[in-house]
C-alpha cells in the first residue's frame, strides 16, 4: 500500500468529492479516480458510498480513514526527524494532555524551551488520559501530561506539583449554584455527568459514597467540554476537574467546589526504554530539571 494512495484517499474524504479533491492535490480528476480505484482493488472492498452530491465513507473506508490518518502522520514526523540533523537542535517534539491546570505550566516549558532551540517545533493534542497513552504507546505522541490514576509502568515520568480539583458545574438557576460547597448528600436524586475513564469515576465514586446509589450517572463524557450543552441545560450536574471548566462563561454555567475537598495529581511521561531524538531527550532533561526543582 503506498503513502501516496493513503493521502489521495484521505483528500477524498475529506473533501467528499474526487474533483475537488484533485485540485487540492493538483491532479487530473481521472489520474486521482484511477488511484482510488487501484486502492479499492487492493484492498477487495468499496472505501466510498457514491452519491450525487457527495462520497460518503463505507465503514471500511472509515476504519481504513483511522488508520490512514496515523500511518502519514508517522511517515511525516519520521521524514521530519530524519531530516533534522543539522549543527543546531531542531526537531519535533508532541506532547499530549487532558484539560488539566497543569497544561498551563507544560506550555510554558514548551515555550522555553522553544526560545533557546527556535528550530524545534511542538504539537499539542488534547485528550483523555486512555486516549494519550494509546498515542504514546504507538509513537504517536512523544509526551502525556497524565491525570492520575494511570498505570506508569511503561512510563518514565515525573510528577507535577500542581493539584487537580474536582469541581461540580450545574446550570446558573439550579439550586447548588448558590452553595458554597457540594457535598455527596446535595446530589442524591441528580442525574451526574461523569468522566469517561473506570479509574476516575472509581475516585468519585468512593467520595460520593453511598449517595452514589441514589444519583443517576446517565452520561458518561472523555472531556469538560463536551457536557456544556447537559449542564446549561439543566439535564446532568457535572463533576469534573477545575481546569476543565475554567473558560465557560461565568453567566451561564456555576462552577462549585466539592466537600470535603477532592484533588487529583499530574504526571508528565515518555516512553521507557526507546531511543528518542536528541529533540526529545533534550526536552526530557530540560523539562525534568525544571519540575523537580519547583
Amino acid at each position: 500500500m503506498e503513502i501516496r494512495l493513503l493521502q489521495s484517499f484521505l483528500a477524498i474524504a475529506e473533501e467528499g468529492s474526487i474533483t475537488r479533491a484533485a485540485e487540492l492535490l493538483h491532479i487530473t480528476q481521472p489520474a486521482l479516480s484511477r488511484q482510488l480505484v487501484a486502492l479499492e482493488t487492493e484492498l477487495g472492498c468499496e472505501l466510498f458510498h457514491r452519491g450525487k452530491k457527495r462520497m460518503e465513507l463505507t465503514d471500511e473506508g472509515l476504519l481504513l480513514q483511522r488508520r490512514a490518518v496515523e500511518i502519514v502522520s508517522l511517515v511525516s514526523l519520521t521524514e521530519e526527524e530524519l531530516a533534522g540533523h543539522g549543527a543546531e537542535l531542531d526537531g519535533h517534539i508532541s506532547i499530549g494532555s487532558g484539560e488539566l491546570a497543569s497544561t498551563g505550566l507544560i506550555v510554558d516549558l514548551a515555550a522555553a524551551f522553544a526560545e533557546e532551540h527556535p528550530l524545534v517545533t511542538f504539537e499539542l493534542f488534547t485528550g483523555i488520559a486512555d486516549q494519550v497513552t494509546g498515542r504514546l504507546d504507538r509513537g504517536l505522541l512523544d509526551f502525556g501530561l497524565l491525570l492520575e490514576p494511570v498505570d506508569v509502568a511503561r512510563y518514565e515520568y515525573v510528577p507535577i506539583d500542581i493539584p487537580e480539583r474536582w469541581v461540580a458545574a450545574v446550570a446558573p438557576d439550579d439550586p447548588l449554584a448558590t452553595h458554597a460547597s457540594v457535598r455527596p448528600a446535595d446530589l442524591e436524586g441528580r442525574v451526574l455527568s461523569l468522566p469517561y475513564r473506570a479509574g476516575v469515576k472509581s475516585i468519585l465514586g468512593n467520595w460520593l459514597g453511598g449517595s452514589l446509589e441514589k444519583a443517576t450517572s446517565r452520561f458518561s463524557v472523555n472531556l469538560g467540554g463536551s457536557a456544556a450543552p447537559l449542564v446549561e441545560g439543566g439535564h446532568a450536574v457535572l463533576l469534573c476537574v477545575e481546569a476543565s471548566v475554567a473558560h465557560w462563561d461565568p453567566r451561564r454555567f456555576a462552577v462549585v467546589p466539592l466537600e470535603p475537598a477532592l484533588e487529583s495529581s499530574t504526571v508528565l511521561a515518555w516512553k521507557r526504554g526507546i531511543r528518542h531524538t536528541a529533540a526529545v531527550q533534550a526536552f526530557v532533561e530540560f523539562a525534568t530539571e525544571r519540575l523537580r526543582r519547583s
